[in-house]
């Protein structure tokens, strides 16, 4: 887990998403500003597949990404977040899903992305804010199903 709060700014990168081989794991780390959190949390067991959190913080935001893989398939959660926003992307994959949760909030807003992938189910959860909405997107993927859903506020 990384997790850190501060200025300038605290940064940790590891390998590309796109480059990941089973078992592997990615985390990007980015806090600018005058007190902006972060967390980033990627889980995975031995024979895993790739699994990828990337929370990125500026202003006085707080932006939390938890990727966590059960089996071979993929977790990819992103979490933008900017002025005084709170964003939080869980992704969680099971078997051999495909799971991938993106929040991106800004002004006030506050927004969760929510998506689990069982079985060689996709699921995909994108939650965009602004202002001081609320919003909260969640994908739940079973079988062979493919799951978007996606919340926008104002």
């Amino acid at each position: 887990m990384a997790r850190g709060k501060g200025f300038p700014s605290l940064e940790k990168v590891s390998a590309a998403p796109l480059a990941l081989k089973n078992g592997e794991i990615g985390i990007t780390v980015k806090a600018v500003g005058s007190s902006p959190a972060i967390t980033t949390v990627v889980m995975g067991g031995p024979g895993s597949g790739p699994h990828t959190a990337t929370a990125i913080a500026s202003g006085t935001a707080v932006a939390t990404a938890t990727a966590l893989t059960h089996g071979t398939g993929t977790s990819t959660a992103t979490a933008l977040a900017s002025g005084s926003s709170v964003g939080t992307a869980t992704a969680h994959s099971y078997d051999a899903g495909d799971a991938t949760a993106t929040v991106n909030t800004y002004d006030s807003a506050t927004a969760e992305a929510i998506a689990h992938a069982y079985d060689t189910a996709v699921a995909t959860a994108t939650a965009n804010a602004s202002s001081s909405a609320v919003i909260k997107a969640e994908a739940i993927a079973k079988g062979k199903e493919v799951i978007t859903e996606t919340q926008n506020g104002p």
